[in-house]
This record gives structure tokens, sequence and C-alpha cells, in this order.
């Protein structure tokens, strides 16, 4: 699972292109200057960064500075790499550990693959900065990129219905039309809890509202797994919280569907607006008509 997310995060995030860039600004032949390894890791603890020394005194690891991110009540992910510092320029090892999976390799051989070209060198930084600062923070930089990998790591089985239904590519046409709606920052339509109830229920669904935080819970139910979502009323955007539930257990609790939906998306994904009673229905069926694909990648 590990290798496709990480050519999904190479295809839809500005890594490669940002990476590119350093490298072609900072690999040149030049004379080598003296490096300060203890100053560099100093400051890069300084930034919230964690240094763990190896057995090499020239390499050390660096985590994304969250040691830990929970993706959902069960599993988590932890992704840094080995820096290897010598006179002959800077190494770079990612490492990612996801359940029982630890993946390790060069990230020089990572972007060449995706690349399908030998652009990055095995040294893939000369040591030609002008300053150790410089250095500190292209690492922090690199440290923040790979760390946008924990928002993709969420249960595989979502995974599965993103990557392979038509769920993102309708939602993004559907967004793309909502933001032809001028945001205000309020709404002449305001649903109330009889209102929203209502729609539910010419959908064919029964839903449950709280009042004071605005909000709906709808789910539907199969064999013992339950999935659903929270749908929250705010201003003139309606979103949807995904959770699921099996056997009385929680099986899964994510982002908004939008924030997924960016993690399979180069453009800016947009909330879903609406102004109007059949606006806003037309947005929860949408949203309401994939929850059987999204139960049927549990069963």
């Amino acid at each position: 699972m590990i290798p496709s997310i990480l050519q999904h995060f190479m295809k839809y995030s500005s890594f490669v292109k940002d990476f590119k860039e350093y490298y072609d600004s900072h690999h040149q032949k030049c004379d080598k200057q003296q490096y300060d390894i203890n100053y560099i890791k100093e400051h890069l603890v300084i930034r919230g960064r964690t240094c763990i020394d190896t057995e090499n005194p020239n390499v050390y690891f660096v985590d994304n500075g969250t040691k830990c991110v929970t993706i959902h009540w069960d599993k988590k992910v932890k992704t840094g790499c080995y820096i290897n510092a010598s006179n002959q320029g800077y190494q770079f090892t990612l490492k990612i550990e996801y359940e029982n999976e630890v993946y390790e390799r060069p990230l020089y051989d990572i972007l060449n693959e995706y690349m399908e070209e030998e652009y990055f060198t095995d040294n893939i930084f000369s040591y030609n900065w002008r300053e150790s600062d410089e250095i500190i923070t292209f690492i922090v930089t690199l440290l923040s990129g790979i760390q946008q990998l924990s928002g993709i790591f969420f249960y595989k089985e979502l995974y599965s219905f993103f990557s392979k239904s038509d769920f993102v590519e309708k939602y993004l046409e559907l967004s793309n039309k909502c933001k032809l709606i001028e945001y205000t920052g309020y709404t002449k339509y305001k649903p109330g809890k009889e209102e929203i109830l209502k729609i539910l229920s010419e959908l064919g669904y029964e839903g449950d509202y709280n009042i004071k935080e605005r909000f709906c819970r709808v789910i539907k139910e199969k064999n013992g797994l339950i999935i659903g979502y929270n749908i929250s009323f705010a201003y003139d955007t309606v979103t949807f919280i995904p959770f699921g539930q099996k056997d009385g257990k929680g099986l899964f609790a994510a982002p908004s569907m939008a924030a997924l939906v960016q993690f399979f998306s180069s453009d800016n994904v947009s909330g879903l607006r609406y102004q109007s009673y059949e606006e806003l229905k037309l947005l929860i069926k949408f949203m309401l008509g994939y929850l059987d694909d999204i139960i049927g990648c549990f069963e």
C-alpha cells in the first residue's frame, strides 16, 4: 500500500516540483564548504524537529515533528528521513511506518522512478549552500512535504473507494458549479431541523438532528457495518464528515469528504454551497448516493 500512496502523493502534491527547484538551484559543481552537523541538528530541534543519532556519526534521523499522526481510532503513521551529511553532499532516505509496514528507500531513487528518468543523483545535494541555515530551511521544507503523506494514510478501504470510484470526479464537477455561488459569509436560506429532516425523508433516509451543534447524523447499516455522515450546516456551506463502525466498535473517523478529495486532486477543492432548498437537497442526494459504494469497500 505504501508505494502506491507514494506515487499518488508525487502526482497530486507540489513535492516533486518544489524539490526539483531546490535541486536545480543548489546541485552545482563548486568548492565544497565545511558543514557543522551539530549546528544543523540543534537548529532543526529549535524548529520543532526531533533528531536521532545513528551508529554512523554522519547520519541522523529527523522525524516529521509530530512523531505519530493518528489517522483514525486505531491506525497510525510515522514519517521522517535519514540524512547522511558528508563533504560529498547530502543524501536523504525516506522512512514510513504504517500499521505493520516499514518502507525505507533513498529519496533520489523514489523520485527518479516517479519521473521515469535518472534526474537526481545518489549524493542528491552537493554541499554548496551559502550558509547552514539554507540546508536547515530545506530539510524543514522537505519534512513538511513528507508530512502531507500522513493525511493520505487513512483506512485502506476508504483509499480504495476514493481511488477506484468516480466520486472524486463527480465531486469536483459539483464543487466547481458551487464556486459560481458568490460567498458572502451568510445565506438568505437557513434550513432548520424540520426542513433538513424533510429533505432526508424525501430521499428515503432518517436523520438524527442536533439542534445545538447544527449537524445531522445519517447512517446506513448492513450486516453489523454502519457507515454514515455527520452533516454540518454553517453559513451557506454543507459539510459531510464520514465515519464507520462495525459490530459496535469504531472502524474509522476521517476528515471531511472535501478534505479527502483534496488528496486526490491538484486543484483547490471548494466546499459545497447552496442558496435554496432544492440546491441543498441536490447536494445531500449526491453524497448519500455513495454510501452503498463505501459500504461495499468494507464488506
